[in-house]
Formats: structure tokens, sequence, C-alpha cells
């Protein structure tokens, strides 16, 4: 489904689906399996739902949005460190202690283990693997939610404020 020009709300069904917003601030919602979505150019709200989707966001800053830590695992394929990409959570679907503003410098562990007894997002430099470890240091094993991705190339670095959490 392509939305051609002007800013479009594109929502996919229950199939794989390939959703492309082309020009203008476009909305595109994944549905139930394994979906590819490319915002094209403008700033695009790409949303892959359940499944293991394929997020591109085009030019300019995207937002790439997780609503639940049990949708899948997403690659985002252009995630370029500092030009406006952001990563929105909604807590209602994370647990953990998770609440809506802005994502404290304690959330966002660089490795591959949580370092605190609360949730925290984990950014393995490494692969690009952006996890969620609902109980931190707790038995409970983190889950990945993300390969975060640069012309085929893992994402080095990731940082507390290319996240925004809503509720």
């Amino acid at each position: 489904m392509n939305g051609g020009g002007g800013s479009d709300d594109l929502i996919g069904g229950d199939g794989k689906d390939r959703l492309i917003g082309s020009a203008g601030n476009d909305t595109l919602r994944g549905g139930a399996l394994d979906d590819w979505l490319d915002g094209g150019r403008h700033k695009d709200l790409l949303i892959g739902g359940p499944g293991s989707d394929l997020l591109t966001g085009g030019a300019d800053a995207d937002v790439f949005m997780f609503k639940r830590v049990t949708d899948g695992i997403d690659t985002i394929s252009d995630w370029t460190p500092g030009e406006g990409d952001v990563i929105r959570v909604d807590a209602s679907g994370f647990g953990g202690g998770l609440t809506a503003g802005a994502l404290n410098a304690n959330q966002l562990v660089l490795g591959t283990a949580a370092t605190e007894a609360f949730g925290q997002f984990l950014f393995d430099a490494a692969t690009g693997d952006l996890s969620w470890d609902e109980d931190g240091t707790g038995g409970g094993a983190a889950v990945v939610l993300a390969h975060l991705m640069n012309g085929g190339v893992p994402v080095a670095t990731l940082s507390v404020s290319d996240f925004e959490i809503i509720a």
C-alpha cells in the first residue's frame, strides 16, 4: 500500500504487509504478522505492531514506536544516532516501573546485563540489539525489542535522549 503525496495514515491487515508512506508526515501501522514499513521522506511515525517487522524511516527524523514488549523483534534499518530519530515506548505495555516522560540515565545500560533491580533498556553496541529487562537484575530474562541498523551495519551508540516514554 502506497500513501503517495500528503500525510497519510496507513494500517496493515492480518497478512505480511508492505506500507510505503512516500512524501508527507505519515503514520504507518503494521498488522499482525511480519510487515515492511517505509516512511519515505519527511517525519514519520512507524508502529510495527505484532511480528518481526522491518522499519525504515527514510529521510528526516522519524519516530519508531513500541507498544508492547511482546510484539516481536523489529529491525530499524536506517537508525542514525544524533539525527533526531526517536524510539517511543508505551510504558503501559512494558512494566518494570517505566513511566511517561524522559528516560532516566540509569534506565539505559550500554551493555548486555542489567545493573539495577528495576526495568532497564539494554543496548548491545556489537549487535545493535535493543532489549528490555523488566526486572533488571532479578531472575527474569531480557527481551530483544529491535535490531538498530544503518546501511546493514549495527548501530554502535544509543543515548537516553533517543527515547520518549508515553503513558
